[in-house]
């Protein structure tokens, strides 16, 4: 029997976020799924480093 992911979605780009993020990455079950920041362009950094799709603001993340 598999285990079905944990998608997170993180609403941050700081650096807690980024360990947290790094930490995913060696879990089983976790998966980074989205990064929200008011910054477009800090979403996109930050996701090129550590995964999942940036969006540029919190709601859109959410609602996905």
């Amino acid at each position: 029997m598999t285990q079905q992911k944990l998608r997170w979605g993180i609403l941050a780009t700081g650096s807690i976020a980024a360990r947290f993020a790094a930490d995913l990455k060696q879990s089983h079950r976790g998966e980074l799924v989205g990064v929200a920041s008011r910054a477009a362009e800090r979403a996109i950094v930050f996701c090129v480093e550590h995964g999942g799709t940036p969006s540029d603001n919190y709601n859109s993340l959410i609602a996905r």
